[in-house]
């Protein structure tokens, strides 16, 4: 197995937390597991699950790095750094 990504961001985090967790037997009454936009399993209680750090690892040795974040205020693009 190679090396993981040396330098992840946090929004590179973000993603891979996101994309690699796992709803598991996770279940309440209240706040129903919904898909989103692009199709990934939410709860407002439990997020998008369990985090799975062997996949976050895995997924991490062919990750490539996310663009830097742009915040969109009404039609217009501001650079954030």
């Amino acid at each position: 197995m190679g090396r993981s990504h040396p330098n992840l961001t946090w929004r590179d985090m973000q993603h891979l937390s996101v994309l690699t967790s796992k709803r598991n037997q996770l279940h309440d009454e209240v706040h129903q597991w919904r898909r989103n936009g692009v199709g990934l399993e939410f709860n407002h209680l439990f997020g998008y699950g369990v985090l799975d750090a062997g996949g976050m690892v895995k997924m991490a040795h062919e990750w490539k790095t996310v663009p830097e974040r742009f915040h969109c205020v009404a039609g217009s693009v501001q650079d954030t750094r």
